[in-house]
C-alpha cells in the first residue's frame, strides 16, 4: 500500500502497490493521474484492443473482494427470467390475430371462390409468417417453461485498463440455489468509442411503448450494428434522464457523448446490406442482448 497526496486538496489517498493510472480522491472527489499508465489500454489506440483475459481476471479479483481501488460499479440491472409471465399473453393474443384472421379469411376464399382464394392466401403469407413468429416463444414459455431466476447483470469498469466487463449473477429461485457469478461479456474501448442515445418512439396505436437507451457506439465498427454494448434502458419519456446519465457515464469512462438518435442508425448498412438490396429485419434490435 503506497500513500499520497491528492494533487487537489492535499490529503492523503491510500492506493494498492503497483497501481498506476486515473483515480477519484475519495475526499474530495477530484480525478488525478498516478504512475504511468499504459498507453496500449488507455483507449488511445483507434482499434479495439484483443480480450487477452483481463475480463476473466476481473470476474476472479470481483468474487473474491480483491479488486483495485480502480475497478468501479458502473450499473446494476435487476430483472427475473424464466417461469410463466402474464406478460406473454400479449404478444400471443395479437400473434394469434396475424396467424389465425388471415387464414380464416384465406380458407373461406378458397372454398367460396377458389381464384380469389387463391390471390388471397399469397398476400397472406407474410402476415401468418410474422404470427407465427410471435406465438412460437410465447407457447413455448407456457409449455415448457424454463426454471425461474432472480437476475443480476453489474456493469464493472476498470479505469485503469480501460476495460468493461459484464458479470451476472444468478439465483434459483425453484432449487433455493445460488449460482456462481459469469462472465457474459468483456472487452477495452477504443479512442473512437462514443456514448450515445437511441430512441425508439411508440407505434402508432401504442402497440409497442418506445424506449430510450445508453449505448456505447463505435463509429468504425466492421460488425453489422454499431453498438458494442447497451449500458442501461429507458422508457420514451425518460429521454432527457437518459441523455442527463449518458453524461455521467461519459465522464465517467472518458469518452465523448454524442447526443442523440435515431435506433435505426444503429445498423452498419455497409456490412448489414452492402449490395443496397431491400432490408428487411428479421432478427431483432440491433445490440439488443446487453
Amino acid at each position: 500500500m503506497v500513500v499520497i497526496q491528492c494533487p487537489h486538496c492535499s490529503l492523503e489517498v491510500e492506493l494498492d502497490d503497483g497501481v498506476s493510472g486515473l483515480f477519484d480522491c475519495p475526499h474530495c472527489g477530484e480525478e488525478f493521474e498516478w504512475g504511468e499508465i499504459d498507453e496500449e489500454n488507455d483507449g488511445s489506440s483507434t482499434k479495439r484492443k484483443h480480450n487477452d483475459g483481463h475480463g476473466e481476471r476481473l470476474l476472479e479479483t470481483i468474487e473474491n473482494g480483491t479488486q483495485s481501488s480502480s475497478v468501479i460499479l458502473i450499473h446494476e440491472h435487476t430483472f427475473s427470467r424464466g417461469g410463466k409471465s402474464l406478460g406473454a399473453v400479449i404478444p400471443l393474443v395479437f400473434g394469434g390475430l396475424f396467424l389465425l384472421f388471415p387464414l380464416g379469411i384465406a380458407l373461406f376464399a378458397l372454398i367460396t371462390y377458389p381464384p380469389i382464394g387463391l390471390c388471397f392466401s399469397i398476400f397472406a403469407i407474410p402476415f401468418i409468417l410474422f404470427g407465427r413468429m410471435m406465438v412460437k416463444e410465447p407457447i413455448d414459455m407456457f409449455l415448457n417453461p424454463q426454471p425461474k431466476e432472480e437476475v443480476v447483470q453489474k456493469y464493472w469498469f476498470d479505469k485503469n485498463k480501460n476495460v468493461v466487463a459484464i458479470i451476472e449473477e444468478k439465483y434459483d429461485v425453484g432449487e433455493d440455489e445460488e449460482y456462481a457469478p459469469e462472465l457474459l461479456n468483456a472487452f477495452y474501448l477504443a479512442k473512437t468509442d462514443e456514448i450515445k442515445v437511441l430512441t425508439d418512439p411508440p407505434s402508432e396505436g401504442a402497440m409497442t411503448p418506445g424506449s430510450s437507451r445508453i449505448c456505447i457506439w463505435d463509429p468504425n465498427s466492421g460488425e453489422e450494428t454499431y453498438i458494442v454494448m447497451n449500458l442501461e434502458w429507458f422508457s420514451w419519456s425518460e429521454r432527457k434522464s437518459a441523455c442527463d446519465k449518458a453524461k455521467e457515464y461519459s465522464k465517467i469512462m472518458r469518452i465523448q457523448f454524442t447526443g442523440v438518435g435515431d435506433k435505426s442508425e444503429a445498423w452498419n448498412m455497409d456490412v448489414a446490406n452492402p449490395d443496397g438490396k431491400f432490408f428487411f429485419v428479421t432478427r431483432g434490435d440491433p445490440g439488443s442482448m446487453y
